[in-house]
């Protein structure tokens, strides 16, 4: 079996090469087949100092008297951020044994790291070097079968939209923020449309005050109220004044069968024209109004 696999006991103070090293041991004993998911048999025999066995047989071997060998996590040296410079020296092919490695220790000894777990580095290190695509998806899938932190690992973050390898993670990923960059821009759009509506309001509320007290409204409701109930609504849409400017017996008469005869534009129009909450006639005028326009209007689709 060549070289064979050296797993070591290792102290608090031990160099990152020799922790890489052993990592890669045991990730290419894995890749191997001589360790299988939750294979105890294998880490029964790391409860040794220095282990050196180099073929499948050796690996057979079962340890009877188990009291004999301490608990041994020593071997188990956790990586950080400050070791990129030596896993940068590793080929792709390695970095991926030692992923392996990490993961089913991880998973034996019963720690992750959560979200900020150090396999989720060695990946993101690990793609930047652009490996084999059909390699990195396999890898990807025996990270996921074989992990327990399945909340994040190996992409980094919850949201993995069920996929099951890289390749699809990054399509669904990138539809999703397609999709997202497409939710934000109608939020500023309808943002904007919604300051600009709420804007023309406050317009059609000043010009309504101004002309109440210009002393002209009398002689313009004159006029107003000598048309015909649609034509009266038909001028609210157009007019440059809010809605309940105008006499209530128009909200009164103005029923459903009155707001048949009106086009979508006129309604939508005299909505805008009565931007929050309304009181008495014109109250009850725009639930009516609302209510006729249906459930999928929005004032804030409306230019």
């Amino acid at each position: 079996m060549g070289e064979g696999y050296k797993i070591r006991c290792l102290s608090e103070g031990a160099g990152i090469d020799e922790i890489i090293e052993n990592y890669l041991a045991f990730g290419k004993a894995i890749s191997d087949g001589f360790v299988s998911q939750c294979d105890l048999t294998f880490f029964d025999m790391l409860r040794g100092k220095t282990l050196e066995y180099g073929d499948a047989d050796q690996y057979q071997l079962t340890l009877k008297d188990k009291s004999k060998f301490p608990y041994l996590r020593k071997w188990w040296v956790g990586l950080n951020p400050s070791s990129c410079a030596e896993i940068r020296k590793l080929s792709f092919e390695d970095l991926g044994f030692l992923i392996r490695g990490k993961v089913l220790a991880e998973k034996l000894f019963g720690s992750s790291g959560g979200s900020v777990g150090e396999v989720i580095w060695l990946f993101r290190d690990l793609v930047n070097r652009r490996p084999d695509r059909e390699w990195l998806d396999e890898l990807t899938e025996w990270i996921i079968d074989n992990t327990n932190n399945h909340d994040y690992y190996p992409f980094g973050q919850i949201r993995t939209h069920g996929a099951r390898n890289y390749s699809e993670f990054i399509a669904r990923e990138t539809m999703h923020k397609e999709n997202s960059a497409k939710i934000q821009e109608k939020e500023r759009e309808q943002f904007r449309v919604s300051r600009l509506h709420k804007e023309a309001y406050a317009e059609f509320k000043s010009n309504s005050i101004s002309f109440r007290n210009s002393g002209k409204r009398e002689q313009y409701l004159e006029w107003f109220n000598a048309l015909t109930l649609v034509e009266q609504l038909k001028v609210i849409a157009e007019s440059k004044y809010t809605a309940n400017f105008f006499p209530n017996s128009t909200a009164r008469r103005s029923n459903d069968s009155v707001l048949d005869k009106l086009s979508y534009g006129h309604k939508k129009a005299i909505a805008l024209r009565m931007i929050g909450r309304q009181k008495g006639p014109w109250g009850q005028f725009k639930k009516r109004l609302y209510k006729d326009l249906g459930e999928e209007w929005n004032r804030l689709d409306c230019d």
